[in-house]
């Protein structure tokens, strides 16, 4: 009789734990609000030009003048002066998928951004192609840098 009274108790509960399990499936199988659009191609230069770009570290006191091609990204141009041995240029990157993240550039526990013509461009460099005498500035980024420490 007391178990009998617990039986019908777990097979109520089991029976509404399957309908709710079944609407929720169903609901999240049901559900089409994801869009997938194309990413614009990315313009190739046509020719190859060697390109004179700075990179600038005010916070640092610091200048790396390098020659690179047209058909190099920003991204490049950090790759480039950290395996040079001779520009003591030290950083970390994180990729997310929203982009790109810059740190502790030679060693400083800080998080940075990357700036050209004024603009933020930290998150897009590795699509974003080297201007001719550009001159890329990197800034450390105060409202980012609590979460490092």
């Amino acid at each position: 009789m007391h178990l009998e009274r617990y039986r019908n108790r777990f097979i109520i509960v089991y029976v509404v734990v399957v309908v709710v399990l079944y609407i929720f499936v169903r609901s999240a199988l049901n559900d089409t609000s994801i869009q997938i659009s194309d990413k614009e191609p990315i313009q190739k230069a046509e020719h190859i030009e060697e390109y004179n770009v700075k990179l600038s570290v005010p916070y640092l006191n610091k200048e790396y003048t390098i020659k690179l091609n047209s058909t190099d990204t920003v991204l490049d141009l950090l790759e480039t002066l950290r395996r040079d041995d001779t520009s003591y240029f030290y950083y970390e990157k994180t990729l997310y998928t929203y982009g790109l993240e810059l740190c502790c550039i030679n060693d400083t526990n800080l998080s940075w951004k990357l700036k050209f013509n004024n603009e933020d461009i930290t998150k897009n460099i590795d699509d974003i192609y080297l201007q001719n005498d550009g001159v890329y500035i990197l800034e450390p980024d105060f409202t980012r840098t609590s979460e490092l420490q």
